[in-house]
């Protein structure tokens, strides 16, 4: 077997049914990119395929409730412009954040949220805004040409950087910049570029430390 290099582009030889073929052609044109470009795509796509829904969702339960979302998404539309996506089209995604707010609040748990020393104490009240800036900021720095192999958490953020298209180029960061989020959660996104994993990944790290009384990390 020949020794290649990590990042060595390779040539290989496919049999393909001609529907098939043209399929792929079709998918290519619609996205604007070329038929290599489409099937290399797609088997990316299928090794982040492959987990099962716990491993993305945590358990059918969620898997369930972001399947809910979407279908009431779907039922929102432009009465002036029918064909508008929603997330292209001011009205329709207003009212599509409106309706998935409402679906969390008529979900939320019975009561108070923490405040102050106990908030602080769970997480901060900017842990939300962070674990947004964490995700969006793995995804808007993803690698599109990420090895099949390459680790877990990168190569889900090259596929959703793929699917995501011009979302993940054009999105707005919470606070715009790192140097703007709160000092408390730096620890966690400066560790993650530190050691090469997602910031998600030393979070849930340092989470399942302090649950164990064991020595945190950053």
């Amino acid at each position: 077997m020949t020794d290649r290099e990590q990042s060595d582009t390779v040539q290989l030889k496919l049999r393909l049914k001609e529907p098939d073929r043209a399929a792929l052609e079709r998918a290519a044109q619609g996205r604007g990119v070329s038929m290599n470009t489409e099937i290399v795509d797609r088997l990316r796509r299928s090794f982040d395929d492959d987990r099962s829904v716990s491993d993305i969702f945590g358990n059918r339960r969620d898997f369930a409730l972001m399947k809910l979302i979407y279908s009431t998404i779907e039922t929102i539309s432009n009465l002036n412009k029918p064909d508008a996506d929603w997330l292209e089209d001011p009205y329709r995604f207003d009212q599509a954040f409106k309706a998935v707010t409402a679906i969390f609040e008529s979900i939320r748990p019975p009561g108070a949220v923490p405040e102050g020393a106990e908030a602080h104490d769970r997480g901060g009240q900017k842990r939300g805004l962070g674990a947004a800036f964490m995700a969006l900021d793995e995804v808007m720095r993803a690698n599109p040409g990420a090895a099949f192999d390459e680790k877990e958490h990168k190569l889900r953020a090259a596929t959703l950087a793929t699917d995501l298209g011009k979302l993940a180029t054009e999105a707005r960061l919470p606070g715009k910049t790192v140097a703007k989020i709160a000092d408390e959660l730096l620890p966690y996104v400066e560790q993650a570029r530190a050691e090469g994993v997602s910031p998600l990944e030393i979070y849930r790290r340092t989470r399942n430390e302090a649950a164990g009384d064991a020595p945190a990390r950053p």
